[in-house]
C-alpha cells in the first residue's frame, strides 16, 4: 500500500500506513452469504490491500449508543470479510471491560458521532498501545466530522473519518484498509475547513415517501430481518416482501438493501 493519495472506489482520500498486530488463532465465522450482501468489495488498482495483509483472526467492534450500527450492518460487514469478528458496544467502557482475550485480538473500532466526541483520549490510546487497535468514526454529518478533526483525538487515537452511509462496496473497502494498519479520511473533510462543510441531507423526507407497509417491511430489514422471516412476522408472501423491497431501494435511490438500512438508522440517530 503506498502512503499519500488513494484513488478508486475511495477516492482521493488520504492513506496513511501503520503497522498492523499479528495475531495466531483462527476463528470460525458462520453463516452464508444471503441475497442481502449483493454486492462485491471493489479495490482497484495499488490501493486494494492484499488479502493475506489482513490478521487471520480479528475483532472490530461498533460503538454507539443510539443504534447508528445496524444488526443488517453488522451482518454484511461480517459476510464480506470472514477473517472478521463483529461485536456491537454501547460505549468505550464496554471495550475496556471485555474479556482481556478478545481484546488481544481487537484490531478496529469504529465509533458514532457522538462516541467519538466524548472518546477518553487516555484510555483510548492505552487500548492502541496494548491490542494494537486503531479508532475511526462512522459519520451522518460532515460538519460534526470536521470539528473532530479539531479535537485532541485526532489524529492519536482517532486516525480515520468515512461517511456511514458511503455504500457497501465503499464501506467493506475503507474498513480492509483500516484493518490492515492504515488511516482514511474521506475527501470531503479535507477539502474544506468545517465551517463550510454543509450539513448531511435530512433522509426523512425520503423516507416520508415511503407507504406504511414499505416502512414496515425496511424496518424489520434495518433490525437484520431476511425476507422468510419479514413474510412471516407481516403475513405476507416472499414475493411481496421482495416487491416492498425493490420499491424501497428505488424511492430511496440506493442500491441495496444495506444501504436502505443504513438511512433508516441514520434517520433514527439524527
Amino acid at each position: 500500500m503506498p502512503t499519500g493519495e488513494s484513488e478508486g472506489i475511495l477516492g482521493a482520500g488520504r492513506a496513511i500506513p501503520r503497522q498492523a498486530g499479528e495475531i495466531s488463532k483462527p476463528v470460525a465465522i458462520e453463516g452464508e452469504r444471503s441475497e442481502m450482501y449483493s454486492d462485491k468489495v471493489i479495490l482497484s488498482g495499488s490501493d486494494a490491500p492484499d488479502a493475506h495483509a489482513l490478521p487471520f483472526v480479528a475483532s472490530l467492534g461498533f460503538v454507539s449508543r443510539r443504534h447508528v450500527f445496524s444488526d443488517c450492518l453488522c451482518r454484511a460487514t461480517e459476510a464480506e470479510l470472514r477473517e472478521v469478528h463483529v461485536s456491537k458496544l454501547n460505549d468505550i467502557q464496554d471495550v475496556m471491560a471485555a474479556r482481556p482475550e478478545w481484546r488481544d485480538n481487537l484490531r478496529l473500532i469504529v465509533l458514532d458521532e457522538t462516541a467519538a466526541e466524548t472518546l477518553d483520549v487516555v484510555q483510548a490510546r492505552w487500548l492502541t498501545r496494548h491490542s494494537g487497535a486503531q479508532f475511526a468514526c462512522a459519520y451522518s454529518t460532515p460538519a460534526r466530522a470536521a470539528r473532530l478533526m479539531g479535537n485532541p483525538a485526532y489524529p492519536d487515537p482517532l486516525g480515520s473519518l468515512f461517511p456511514l452511509d458511503m455504500g457497501i462496496d465503499g464501506w467493506v473497502s475503507v474498513l480492509k484498509l483500516c484493518l490492515t494498519g492504515h488511516h482514511y479520511v474521506s475527501p470531503e473533510l479535507l477539502a474544506r475547513p468545517a465551517e463550510e462543510v454543509p450539513q448531511e441531507p435530512d433522509h426523512a423526507e425520503r423516507l416520508a415517501c415511503l407507504t406504511p407497509r414499505e416502512s414496515e417491511v425496511l424496518t424489520l430489514v434495518a433490525d437484520g430481518c431476511q425476507n422468510k422471516e419479514i413474510a412471516a412476522r407481516l403475513e405476507l408472501s416472499e414475493n411481496t416482501v421482495k416487491l416492498h423491497l425493490r420499491n424501497i431501494i428505488s424511492k430511496l435511490g440506493v442500491h441495496n438493501r444495506t444501504e436502505a438500512a443504513m438511512i433508516h438508522a441514520q434517520t433514527f440517530q439524527q
